[in-house]
């Protein structure tokens, strides 16, 4: 990285600073020290952090305005989440915000930058968002927030597919409904679930000139038992909108692509790759792993019952969905990402500072770096060669990588190239090797039954 960096600093209370050697620090302004006072005795933060899901800190002993934190193994940006896991978080935070309210406390903001997740568990790291909620007020202040950053987006996802990289990239806080309503068709406007998040704002706002966020949620109760019921009642009724917007369960071209592999060939071939992974997982032991194109995560799953923390990457929605739901179900150690290797995540924010992109937070980060069936796809696809494809593997780890050649003659690889299929001939075993010799010593391979599929288990060289 080169220097210290500021990675937040939007909270008038205090800003987030990651270390040239990665040393996340929160510094406090004098109001921000008694406020965090005041949250680290609440029971509910206290219970979060026992639960690890509430990002730890331990105080300076003699800068009392600067707190530690540890850091995630991997972060990770809501344009880069699965659907499931934006719901995840989404109904994560109301539900930290329905403990908050039992002590008269809210969040003060609603946004999904506030979560990180270790694998598929999500964990609050905006130490200073909780504040006191005013004397009987009924509903939640972020609310406005809410419907922009979560619940929104999730809605033009499950109804029109519209990609949440698209939405997320594009507006860091969130979709306006006005800017939501148009992407609605006239019949779909009609649905009960876009009346109340989209077209009452929207019609609100242009015939009425009220804002986005409903005025009626900060109104004072008549009690501070009335403000809870019905701010109780709010609340719930957001979990129940976001919990009818569980992924739909589609195919796309290649989430089906294990059980195309069911004949005799493909069973050895991924009989074949098992076997190589799990004898490099048994002898290396890589305490962390990434896994390239890792389509929807055997060879990830593989990993995390033997004891390795996964980084699972792929451009397929579907893919990833249902990676991250099988991770939730059997508890595995694995951060299931949707992101396009052509055309990674960036840097973002105010100077570019606000979120790594993903080539930075790659690299030298895991023992052990995985390629299955996936430069082909850069070849042909995104048009990278292969030497950079390779530089770019060997950028992110720090011990082993395994990679698979595939023959130009292979029914994927023709399948992917279609009648462009002439210009890749030069992809031989002897121009693959001496790609990869340029970055790594080949330690082993072995040839796939049938010969149009090798696969190189490599040593990273020594960095210059």
């Amino acid at each position: 990285m080169g220097e210290n960096r500021n990675i937040s600093f939007r909270d008038p209370d205090g800003k987030l600073e990651l270390t040239e050697d990665g040393t996340v620090y929160r510094h406090l302004t004098p109001s921000g020290v008694i406020r965090f006072l005041q949250i680290r005795a609440l029971k509910t933060v206290q219970s979060l952090q026992g639960s690890g899901n509430w990002i730890d800190c331990q105080t300076h002993p003699q800068e009392p305005t600067r707190l530690e934190h540890p850091r995630i193994f991997f972060p990770s940006y809501p344009y880069e989440w699965a659907q499931g896991m934006l719901r995840a978080a989404g109904l994560f935070t109301i539900n930290v915000n329905r403990l908050l309210l039992s002590e008269g406390w809210e969040l003060k903001d609603a946004s999904p930058y506030n979560i990180l997740f270790r694998g598929v568990k999500p964990i609050f790291v905006d130490h200073l968002s909780p504040v006191l909620r005013s004397a009987r007020q009924m509903g939640w202040s972020a609310y406005g927030q809410f419907q922009r950053t979560f619940h929104i987006p999730l809605l033009l996802n499950h109804r029109n597919r519209i990609p949440l990289p698209w939405m997320l990239l594009a507006h860091r806080d969130g979709v306006q409904p006005e800017t939501a309503f148009p992407l609605l068709s006239a019949l779909g406007r009609f649905h009960p679930s876009v009346i109340a998040p989209i077209v009452m704002p929207t019609l609100l706002h242009r015939y009425c000139r009220v804002g986005p966020t409903p005025s009626f949620s900060l109104k004072a109760g008549e009690s501070e038992e009335d403000a809870g019921i019905v701010t109780n009642r709010i609340l719930r009724g957001m979990s129940r909108s976001l919990n009818t917007l569980a992924a739909k369960s589609l195919t796309s071209p290649w989430s089906g692509y294990d059980e195309v592999l069911t004949d005799k060939d493909g069973h050895q071939e991924n009989l074949a790759k098992e076997n190589f992974l799990k004898q490099v997982l048994s002898e290396f032991r890589p305490k962390t792993m990434l896994d390239l194109g890792c389509n929807r995560g055997k060879y990830s799953r593989i990993a995390a019952l033997m004891g390795s923390t996964c980084v699972s990457i792929d451009s397929d929605p579907e893919c990833i969905e249902r990676l991250y739901q099988q991770s939730v179900t059997e508890n595995l150690d694995i951060l299931p990402l949707q992101v396009d290797l052509g055309l990674p995540s960036p840097a973002l924010g105010w100077d570019n500072t606000e979120t790594l992109s993903l080539i930075e937070r790659m690299k030298g980060k895991f023992d052990l770096t995985l390629v299955y069936a996936l430069i082909h796809h850069l070849l042909v696809r995104e048009r990278i060669p292969l030497d950079a494809v390779v530089q770019f593997v060997a950028s992110t780890t720090t011990g082993i990588a395994i990679f698979e050649w595939v023959d130009p003659g292979d029914f994927q690889f023709k399948r992917i190239a279609g009648p462009s299929i002439e210009l890749y001939k030069w992809m031989t075993p002897f121009v693959f090797r001496k790609a990869l010799e340029k970055y790594f010593s080949i330690e082993r391979e072995s040839t796939i039954q049938g010969g149009t599929r090798i696969l190189y288990l490599c040593q990273r060289r020594p960095r210059a």
